[in-house]
């Protein structure tokens, strides 16, 4: 009849964990391990070239650095744009005190039968005159304070919008290099050298030691 035989041996029991590693993104795969290779956790396991990302890194960071050039024009022309707009304010404010001042002396030499009445009344039409210079010079440093204020906040937005695109590229850039989640050792690689993989492609898979542990290995023969 059949005969059966035991083998006893001393051996270990690892407790394993089994990754799998896919493509953040199309590209061509460069291999850094082998199968079977021990590896470190955080260890560049593979790399991947993707060149339609890295050309679109290469023209957000260009828009990037355009509407930050635009913001910080933007900003200089407000400023001169204010300046100017202050200067009207200020040549307003010292034509309006000119007139009260000229006012008061024509209403003091007509008092003193120096004037006449006619130049009185002038010199009144003109303190009208200086202060409704004057209110609007006030309304249109207002006005063009609150309209800087708007679009430089506009602006300030698109730039810190397009740098939340590019950290996201940078982000899905970092991704092409496949780093190894724990310490353990390459299982299976399911694609070549230089091999082209579509995105969420298997890479490879790993088993890393959870924990070990002697015992007996017995098989039937």
């Amino acid at each position: 009849g059949e005969l059966v035989r035991d083998v006893a041996g001393e051996g270990k029991v690892v407790a394993a964990a089994s990754p799998t590693l896919y493509a953040g993104n199309a590209g061509t795969v460069s291999l850094l391990v082998q199968a079977g290779d021990a590896v470190k956790r955080g260890q560049v396991l593979a790399r991947i070239a993707s060149p339609e990302l890295t050309a679109k890194l290469a023209q957000e960071r260009s828009n990037a650095d355009a509407l930050k050039s635009e913001a910080l024009r933007a900003e200089a022309d407000a400023r001169q744009q204010r300046a100017t707009a202050q200067a009207q304010l200020d040549t307003a404010t010292i034509q309006h005190k000119t007139a009260i001042n000229d006012l008061a002396r024509q209403t003091q030499a007509f008092q003193a039968g120096a004037a006449a009445g006619m130049q009185v009344d002038q010199a009144r039409d003109a303190v009208a005159r200086a202060e409704v210079a004057l209110k609007q010079a006030q309304e249109g440093l207002t006005l063009k304070d609150d309209a800087t204020r708007f679009e430089l906040q506009a602006k300030r937005q698109a730039w810190e919008r397009q740098q939340l695109q590019v950290k996201d590229i940078e982000r899905q850039q970092a991704e092409l290099e496949v780093r190894s989640p724990v310490d353990g050792q390459v299982g299976q690689l399911f694609v070549t050298e230089r091999s082209s993989v579509a995105r969420d492609a298997k890479l490879l898979a790993g088993f890393g030691a959870g924990g070990m542990a002697l015992g007996m290995l017995s098989a039937m023969g």
